[in-house]
């Protein structure tokens, strides 16, 4: 194989392919290589349990990840009881126990996933199941109902691939309910 035939692909997280918005912070994703590359932008004050937990219907995070902190500090607590202080410059292994993390100090916390980003701040199917029966259970207000509706059919029509959109629709309703 010849260089002419190896494709180069450059991109830069300044134009993602994904952005999960969440309260005080975001999460954009890259895909590149076969790989997703995930960046944490979080604002003092932000905490996993009160900001994506509720969002994705989770009480921890039990998302395994390897990453580098850029800037900011923040603490991840496993709920064996083990507490860990990330650093900018520091990388990182978290394995996937259950587990709250939050920012520390008035500097907003910035690091790199390299494993884990696909799952971060993302609803399970488990959990979309979940929130649509019990929607359909308690036909809860219209505009709920509405929206639990439309994941059905997006999920009947487009499957795992409108898996980011079934997401935001279900952790919307999920909100309002």
């Amino acid at each position: 194989m010849n260089s002419e035939q190896v494709g180069v692909i450059l991109k830069r997280f300044e134009s993602p392919d994904e952005v999960r918005v969440l309260p005080k912070g975001k999460f954009e994703l890259v895909r590149l290589g076969g790989m997703t590359i995930g960046r944490a932008t979080y604002e003092p004050g932000w905490k996993w349990s009160e900001h994506v937990g509720p969002e994705v219907g989770a009480r921890r995070c039990q998302v395994e990840h390897v990453g580098l902190v850029l800037s900011g500090t923040a603490t991840a607590a496993l709920d064996d009881g083990r507490v860990f202080k990330l650093c900018a410059g520091e990388l990182f292994y978290i394995p996937s126990v259950p587990n709250d993390s939050w920012v520390v100090g008035d500097e907003p916390y910035v690091s790199v996933h390299f494993l884990g980003a696909d799952h971060h701040a993302k609803a399970s199917s488990e959990t979309v199941d979940r929130l649509i029966k019990n929607a359909r259970q308690r036909q809860r207000h219209p505009t709920t109902w509405a929206c639990f509706q439309s994941v059905v059919f997006i999920r009947s029509t487009f499957a795992t691939s409108s898996e980011p959109i079934i997401d935001g629709i279900a952790g919307a309703a999920y909100m309002r309910a």
